[in-house]
C-alpha cells in the first residue's frame, strides 16, 4: 500500500496486516518465476499469448472477518472490470 508521497508502508490496511517494502522487495524475483513456470504450463497445453483467461482462486485465512474484507474488496475493486453486463 502507498502512502504519503507514494511511499509504500508497512503495517495495516483496513484492519488486514500488510506486507513491507522489504519483503514484497525479497520475494519478487521468486513471485515472478512462479507466474512464469505457470504460464509455460499453460502455453504448453496451448494457452495463446495474450488470451483472456478466467481462474478460480481458494483464499484462505485464520479469521472470518479477513475472508469478509477480502470478498468486499474484490467485489467493489472486480466490478470495474466485469465485461459481461
Amino acid at each position: 500500500m502507498t502512502g504519503p508521497k507514494g511511499q509504500l508502508q508497512s503495517g495495516r490496511f483496513r484492519g488486514a496486516i500488510c506486507f513491507t517494502w522489504d519483503k514484497f522487495v525479497e520475494n519478487f524475483g521468486r513471485e515472478m518465476r512462479i507466474a512464469g513456470e505457470v504460464f509455460e504450463g499453460l502455453a504448453s497445453k496451448g494457452l495463446k499469448e495474450g488470451s483472456l483467461c478466467c481462474f478460480d482462486f481458494t483464499f484462505v485465512s485464520n479469521r472470518r472477518e479477513n475472508l469478509a474484507r477480502l470478498r468486499q474488496f474484490l467485489q467493489s475493486s472486480l466490478s470495474l472490470f466485469d465485461h459481461r453486463h
